[in-house]
């Protein structure tokens, strides 16, 4: 018994694919320059286009299970070759047979954007593309294939990609496995944590400050049988204190701030 799996497509899957080839189409029209506005773009479920099979496909790139087509008729390369190179009827006439220096560009120009489609589309798939490959099988146009095809047009002429459901299907990244119950303190109990206190605060005008000098005592808003603030590392009040001192060096004791 021979099992097909159903495999669905999200629109988020459309638009990431359809975001990394349009950032591509942006660099090849300005390296070729090609008016941007000429070119338009799509990503769609295979089974949902509409798009006209082009007769001559011409690259397929292919790595383990993941398989790209390219394909695209001849009339793209002499639309291509009008939008680089219009022709000027004002000096010479168009050669009548031949191939000219103007079609071997576009022909360059259209195997370019091919290969950096192909690219754009399946990054992962890095097999040199091959000249003349067949068309991409039936099966993939039918109902949940999970293939897409990415349309694009350069004044009205298409170029198609048709990427297999293997270049979409990438492994979901692996869960981090943690306890369902976790004990925080012991997570963070040896993290060290900076306490300040905060003994209060003295408001003294210029002419005083500029006149202090060693021995002098300046007298703070806070009185002595008063407790001090303890301040977190984010400066937020955590509880009062008193001062003191034990083994010669100056403690705190914890106590209820009046606030809290």
């Amino acid at each position: 018994m021979q099992v097909s799996p159903y495999c669905l497509l999200g629109a988020s899957t459309l638009a990431a694919l359809a975001q990394r080839c349009n950032t591509m189409l942006d660099a090849w029209a300005g390296a070729w320059g090609v008016e941007r506005g000429a070119c338009t773009l799509e990503c769609v479920r295979a089974w949902d286009s509409n798009a006209l099979r082009p007769g001559q496909w011409q690259r397929h790139h292919a790595q383990a299970e993941q398989a790209v087509w390219i394909g695209w008729p001849d009339e793209l390369a002499r639309a291509l070759q009008a939008r680089l190179f219009p022709p000027d009827q004002r000096h010479a006439p168009q050669p009548a047979r031949g191939v000219s220096l103007a079609a071997e560009t576009a022909a360059e120009a259209c195997a370019a954007l091919a290969d950096a489609l192909a690219a754009a589309a399946a990054p992962g798939v890095s097999a040199p593309a091959d000249s003349g490959a067949a068309a991409p099988a039936a099966r993939l146009f039918r109902r949940g294939s999970g293939a897409v095809v990415v349309a694009l047009r350069i004044a009205e002429q298409p170029m198609l990609c048709v990427l297999n459901h293997a270049c979409l299907d990438l492994p979901a990244p692996e869960k981090l496995a943690l306890p369902v119950h976790t004990d925080l303190r012991k997570v963070l109990g040896y993290m060290p944590v900076t306490l300040t206190v905060s003994l209060g605060q003295a408001e003294v005008d210029v002419s005083h400050l500029l006149t202090l000098a060693v021995g002098d005592v300046i007298r703070l808003e806070s009185h002595v049988d008063q407790p001090v603030t303890v301040n977190g590392p984010g400066g937020e009040a955590l509880f009062g204190a008193h001062l003191g001192s034990a083994e010669g060096a100056i403690v705190v004791e914890a106590v209820r701030h009046p606030s809290n």
